[in-house]
């Protein structure tokens, strides 16, 4: 089968890092997947990639279309022929919010053959109920497997002596509220507490960083399935999350793990309680478990595909 990613590319790192990990998963299972990556922001982007992507098709075939984010999933849906299937991934961010770019999204989700969700929460946004799946992005546990903590931080010239609160998100994105931990780490007053953003990260160190970090923590206000968390649990590195997306049912039970509510004050408390902690969790063995590893996910997917390119 010949697989065609229609994505965004007009982020720092280019495609989404979450994006081209799934890509690597199928590849790595055998489908013959190309990208067609849509450069230039706002409507007027999109809409000249519409054109593009109707040349590429008429050029080189493929059995199956798979657009990540709605605004891709309209490029994907204007420009195809109609024989060709599309499936649409929803990511959260796309659909999460009341905004009319987020009304936009949502209403891709009639046009495509199948929609797939990254988290129970995101489906419920939809009023489409037949022909939707769940289908939560994987972590590749031959990647983010778990290090030493003192060799990693040597690797980043980090020193033992101070504790590292990693937040990975870009702190200037409104929506990962980096503001939330600024506060909430003044409050503890530990001058041993470093608060590390290394925004934008190359997708091959973050694991470098999760086995250094002493805690990982996630402030969003909103996600779907933030892939993050599960690539800390794969590294047993603690973590402090806001209740986003799915991140409650994603850490489970996990001690070392903590939901922190919106409020300074709490996050600063369950900060405290994860250092206290002082050791890394079992996280991995809960990935696992949920069966959230790459390939599983993938072989899902590869399913979805063959079952839409039958019809």
């Amino acid at each position: 089968m010949k697989i065609l990613f229609v994505c965004g590319g007009n982020n720092l790192l280019g495609v989404s890092p979450v994006v081209k990990a799934q890509g690597e998963s199928l590849i790595k299972a055998g489908v013959n997947l190309e990208y067609f990556v849509i450069k230039g922001k706002g409507f007027a982007g999109y809409a000249s990639a519409i054109l593009k992507l109707r040349k590429q098709l008429k050029k080189n075939r493929v059995d199956l279309i798979h657009a990540h984010y709605g605004l891709c999933g309209w490029v994907a849906y204007l420009a195809k022929p109609i024989k060709i299937p599309l499936i649409l991934s929803y990511m959260g961010s796309d659909i999460a919010s009341r905004t009319l770019l987020a009304k936009i999204n949502r209403a891709m989700q009639k046009r495509a053959d199948h929609v797939i969700v990254k988290a129970i929460n995101l489906g419920n946004l939809l009023k489409r109920k037949k022909g939707v799946s769940l289908i939560p992005n994987g972590v590749d546990l031959e990647r983010f497997v778990p290090q030493s903590q003192e060799a990693a931080q040597k690797k980043l010239g980090l020193s033992a002596e101070c504790k590292i609160v990693l937040f990975l998100a870009d702190p200037k994105d409104k929506n990962k509220n980096f503001k939330l931990l600024e506060k909430a780490s003044k409050l503890i007053q530990n001058p041993n507490i470093l608060l590390l953003a290394p925004y934008p990260l190359a997708s091959l160190q973050i694991p470098l960083y999760l086995n250094a970090a002493d805690l990982l923590v996630i402030a969003s206000l909103s996600e779907g399935s933030p892939n993050v968390i599960k690539e800390a649990m794969a590294c047993n590195c603690p973590i402090v999350a806001t209740p986003v997306g799915d991140t409650r049912e994603l850490i489970g039970d996990t001690a070392g793990c903590f939901i922190a509510d919106y409020t300074p004050e709490d996050m600063a408390l369950k900060i405290k309680r994860n250092l206290d902690f002082g050791k890394r969790t079992t996280g991995r063995a809960r990935i696992m478990k949920l069966g959230l590893d790459s390939d599983s996910i993938a072989k899902n997917i590869i399913a979805l595909y063959e079952e839409h390119i039958k019809k």
